[in-house]
């Protein structure tokens, strides 16, 4: 990345991205598992907000990583997975999002989380990728001197 201006640029597309994502199917999940009528408070609101400023803070460099072999990025993405997914089931557990006791609810948490995380590994992919091909075609572009 060239400038500050870029990584906030870049951080909070990330962000727009990452907490909509989590919205829509963490509504999913309340749903299923708390019910339809289940009434969430700002607790609920503005963790998912800072766990999602957080993420496009810390996953915006490794999702734009210019240089970084496969094997590299592999390493770092399961990192980045570990941290993200020990965030929100810290979080989760101290808001009482889910419970021990119900085992299913355990797992289907687990797994709107794992879920989560590659929607939007798939879709920063491409739009990754749809950027790179925009610079190319622009640079194809140019006027040669």
């Amino acid at each position: 990345m060239n400038s500050v201006r870029e990584y906030f640029s870049r951080a909070f597309n990330m962000f727009a991205w990452i907490s909509t994502m989590i919205f829509f199917f963490s509504g999913i999940f309340i749903a299923l598992f708390w019910g339809p009528h289940t009434k969430l408070s700002l607790d609920y609101i503005f963790a998912v907000l800072s766990m999602a400023a957080l993420f496009a803070l810390v996953g915006t460099p490794l999702f734009n990583m210019e240089k970084a072999g496969k094997r590299k990025m592999a390493v770092l993405q399961t990192f980045y997975f570990l941290f993200v997914n020990a965030v929100v089931v810290a979080t989760g557990f101290f808001l009482k999002w889910f419970t021990m006791e119900n085992k299913a609810m355990v797992a289907g948490f687990e797994v709107t989380i794992i879920f989560v995380y590659a929607v939007l590994t798939i879709i920063l992919h491409i739009n990754g990728r749809m950027t790179a091909n925009k610079m190319n075609q622009r640079l194809k572009n140019l006027p040669e001197e």
